[in-house]
């Protein structure tokens, strides 16, 4: 009888060590993926930003050049 609960004891004390191992490499496996797609966040805003940055230099450059082209098309006309 004693031995045979001692024999449990020990199963369940290594099933639980196993548990408390794989418990941890899955916190570990949730922060790294954590801090991955925190800083795929960062990439994607800092694209975004220089994306809308590209936008308004390109409308400013289209917006002098057709302001140009109409200038030019006046000075045709006189």
């Amino acid at each position: 009888e004693a031995y045979q609960l001692e024999f449990q004891l020990w199963v369940w004390k290594s099933i639980a060590k196993r548990l408390k191992v794989e418990l941890e490499q899955n916190q570990n496996l949730r922060k790294r993926v954590e801090a991955s797609l925190l800083e795929q966040v960062g990439v994607g805003e800092a694209m975004r930003q220089e994306r809308n940055e590209l936008v308004d230099k390109l409308k400013t450059i289209n917006s002098a050049s057709w302001k140009k082209a109409a200038m030019s098309d006046s000075e045709k006309e006189t």
